[in-house]
Formats: structure tokens, sequence, C-alpha cells
């Protein structure tokens, strides 16, 4: 996890025509947005702001902002981005050298991150960030400073006075941070919304299991099975180890049943994320898979078309009615004919209709077109029979005869 928090110091810059001294008891205006809070292990971006926002004044000597920790061991610390307009910016791990105010160098205790620019306009602001991952719990803290040269040389130091001191011997101001320990991981939840009532399918037509789940703290795993009772025993797996996040809180699956044995079934599943034990939940309604085939009338059984002279066109239309509790599809009209006589004689038969979704005890009127189109001999009256067939997948064809006079 990455956290940004920011800290704007405000230099307030003078004239040149101001003393040192009076520019050294200039108010620092400080606003720390820093957290106070850390969670151990997590990784954290700090960034730092300093800007030039009273008068005019640049510095030809140049300007610091130093970030430094006091206790390395309780923090890992990189740098990171910056606006792009310092001359520098450095981080020195510890052990690197450095100077002390006294002049001398030596080998860095804590490290330090600093950022140089040379001079600085009117209100100019310049940043920079600093990575920080705590490694212990209890308080962290971080020292920074920002260091001025006037154009005659003088420095000025902000804060000039402190009870903090960093390891080069100069007042800071000090940042507290709580390192705690992670919050306690909490338990998952899922909660199963279809089905909730009794439904049939036709073994073979998909069942659609639907849940809402939640996890704040993981990407939790989720399993579905089937069995007579939400048991948990005898059961059947349906998916195992489907992802909690991606589809936000509201998720679904699609059953097939092509081999699924027919009988009565409860949906349950689980949900667990590795840190607490599995949440279980079963759906209120059952799932009847049933292998016989639909109820279903057909109206007309025969056709009589009567006369249709060369090249006639005659369209007629078949019903079909749903007699059960659930829907049937219609899926795969075809048609198939035999012309009896002469087979110069060819018959046309041009479905408009393909598939069609029957609602329970619903009537659905299927249209279909009767084309008589060439022939080689004289004219002559034929007896044809036209058989039609109607698959309600997955089980075998409903047929219909149709016996007619095809009149050249």
């Amino acid at each position: 996890m990455n956290r940004i928090a920011l800290a704007l110091l405000a230099v307030l810059a003078i004239t040149t025509c101001f003393p040192y001294s009076s520019y050294a008891q200039q108010p620092w205006d400080a606003i720390v947005d820093w957290p106070t809070e850390m969670i151990v292990d997590e990784e954290y971006t700090l960034r730092i702001y300093l800007q030039n926002n009273s008068g005019n004044y640049t510095t030809t000597n140049g300007g610091y902002l130093d970030v430094s920790i006091p206790d390395p061991d309780r923090a890992i610390v990189s740098n990171g981005l910056d606006s792009g307009d310092w001359n520098s910016y450095i981080y020195y791990p510890v052990g690197s050298t450095i100077y002390h105010r006294n002049g001398t160098t030596f080998a860095s205790q804590d490290p330090l991150l600093s950022a140089f620019a040379q001079t600085w306009g009117l209100y100019q602001l310049r940043w920079f960030e600093l990575h920080i991952k705590p490694t212990q719990t209890g308080p962290l803290d971080i020292y920074y400073r920002r260091t001025i040269f006037d154009r005659f040389g003088d420095m000025n130091i902000a804060p000039s006075t402190s009870s903090y001191v960093d390891q080069q011997g100069w007042p800071v101001r000090r940042h507290r941070i709580n390192v705690v320990e992670p919050p306690s991981n909490q338990s998952p939840a899922m909660s199963f919304t279809a089905p909730t009532s009794a439904i049939t399918v036709q073994q073979g037509d998909p069942v659609t299991i639907s849940w809402t789940d939640s996890d704040p703290d993981n990407n939790a795993y989720i399993s579905l099975a089937y069995d007579t009772d939400c048991s948990e025993g005898g059961h059947t797996w349906i998916a195992v180890m489907l992802r909690e996040d991606p589809d936000g809180s509201g998720d679904s699956y699609l059953w097939q049943t092509d081999d699924i044995t027919p009988g009565t079934y409860r949906i349950w599943g689980f949900i667990y994320d590795n840190e607490n034990e599995p949440v279980y939940d079963c759906a209120s309604g059952t799932v009847v898979i049933t292998d016989e085939p639909p109820n279903l009338s057909f109206f007309p059984a025969t056709f009589d078309l009567g006369d249709i002279p060369m090249g006639g066109i005659i369209t007629r239309s078949l019903s079909i009615t749903n007699n059960e509790d659930y829907s049937v599809p219609i899926r795969d009209v075809t048609n198939n004919y035999f012309i009896s006589g002469d087979t110069h004689w060819r018959m046309e038969i041009d479905p408009t209709y393909q598939d069609y979704e029957i609602a329970p005890h619903s009537t659905a009127s299927i249209p279909f077109t009767i084309v008589a189109s060439y022939c080689y001999d004289e004219p002559q009256v034929e007896l044809a029979v036209i058989v039609t067939n109607y698959w309600d997948d997955p089980y075998q064809a409903r047929s219909v005869s149709e016996n007619f006079h095809l009149l050249i």
C-alpha cells in the first residue's frame, strides 16, 4: 500500500535591505500534513514543499531542504520524485560522507535526503518526495530543516533554535509518527441472491447462480457446489477458487447442466481469504433438472394447402403451446420435404422463424413459406408430403406432416 502525505514549509524571504539579524527573526510558517500514524511494513510516500512567499528576494548562494531519519533501524528510506527544478536532489544512505556544522566530515549515521536550489523566485514552490517503510512499531521521528544563504553569504536556518538537533548539529523540526500493527483481518462475507425459489430446467440448460460478496482486506476465493440438502456431504463442485474482487460486490456464475444427473438440488458455497475461517451460505431456492421432453402441443397437425400453381407462394403458421411451468427454448427449426411421383417437381420451404423462447403455458406462432418453383414435364397433379422438424433443445425433434396437392 502506498500513501502520499504532504508538508508545506513556507520560507518568508525578504528584500536585500534587511540586515541578517532581522531576517533571522522572520516567522516560519509550516503546514505539516504528514500522517501521525503508519502501519508497520507498509510503504508510504511523503512529500515536502518549500516556497518563497514573501517579497522579491532571491538567493544567489543557494538554499537547501534537508530531511533525515534519526533512528535508521526503524524504517527503510529512499528518495522519490521531485518538482524537477532543483539543482540537485540526493539521497545519502547510512555511511555516506557528509559535513558537520563545525566544518568536519564524518560518516552519516542516519539516512539523509538533501535538495539544493541556486536561486528562489518570488512565490516559487519546490518539492520532493521520500519513500518510507516502517519496520518496527512505536514512535518514528522525521527531522527536517531549510537553509538559505543570502547574497552576502549569510546563512539562515529554520528553525533557528530547537530542542531537536540532527546528526550534523543543526536545529531541526521534528514530526513524530506512531507506527502500529495492521488492524485485525476482517472476515469476508457472501450471500446468495439466486436461485431464491424452486426452478425447473431441462438437462443441458444453464442455471444462473448469483450472490453478493465482500472482503475489505483480501481478494478472497469463492467456491460453489451442489448437493441435495446443503449439508456439504456428497456434494459436487460447480466452480472453485473464483476471485472475489473482479466483479465488485455482485457476482454470478453460469452453471452448465449437460452432464448433471436429473434430480432436485440445492446450491451452496463458501468464501475464504486464507486468514479467517471459511464463510458458508446456501441458496434458498432449489433447482430441478429434468430429462423428460417438455409437454408441447402442435396445431394444426396436418395442413391442407390446396392447389398451388407453378411459381405459387403460400404462407402457413404452426402454433406451439408450452404446457409446462417453465420456459422451453425452441431451437434449429429445420425442414425436410418429400414429393411423390415425378421427382422433377420441386417444393421449397423457406422458414422465417429460427429460435424462440416459449414462456410457461404460452403459445408461439411460427410462420413458414412454401414455393412451387419448377419442373420439366407436362402439368400434372402430385401428392407431396412435407415434414417440418422443431427441435426442443436438447431433446429429439417434434415433427408435423403436411399433405397437399401441387397443381402445375
